[in-house]
């Protein structure tokens, strides 16, 4: 592999983000026992790697892979509001259907289009193994939207009251 000049200008823009995340992320969550975060975060790290230090079209996807990274704005205004005392609020609602839109957009139909198609590009094995964490990469994203949904479903049933007797 080589790295042509404007992919390594592109390497303090992905690489320090996605490893600050992996930092703040994996390691609180690897003492709660749950995996997922080091799975995803390695994995788009070495997938970053391969993309930068590979030339030709294949650098192309790196945008396709970041915007997928926005969603998380939502997610964590959401995150504040909730912490702080919004549980009930209309924002907090509007937000948490935001995040779900915005995640399956970018997450659900961008991510796999994007990587069928670089999947599908000749010269694609310049990547050498870094294109195996596409599948675990893509594995996380259905199964977190899976619980984005699950969790949006029990939001929007209606609470059980209790009845009172005379």
């Amino acid at each position: 592999m080589h790295a042509e000049p404007a992919n390594i200008r592109l390497i303090p823009l992905c690489t320090p983000f996605n490893t600050n995340k992996t930092n703040k992320q994996t390691v609180p969550e690897l003492s709660k026992g749950k995996y997922e975060y080091l799975i995803h975060h390695g994995a788009s790290l070495g997938l970053y790697r391969g993309l930068l230090l590979t030339g030709g079209p294949i650098i192309r996807f790196i945008p396709h892979f970041m915007i997928c990274e926005s969603s998380n704005a939502i997610f964590n205004t959401a995150w504040f509001i909730r912490n702080g005392g919004g549980n009930d609020s209309a924002i907090l609602r509007f937000l948490e259907k935001m995040f779900a839109i915005v995640f399956f957009v970018l997450r659900i139909i961008n991510l796999p289009v994007s990587i069928y198609v670089m999947l599908n590009l000749p010269g694609v094995e310049v990547l050498g193994y870094y294109r195996y964490v596409l599948v675990p990469i893509m594995g996380l994203q259905y199964m977190w939207f899976y619980m984005i949904i699950k969790a949006l479903l029990k939001k929007m049933r209606p609470k059980k009251t209790e009845i009172k007797a005379d």
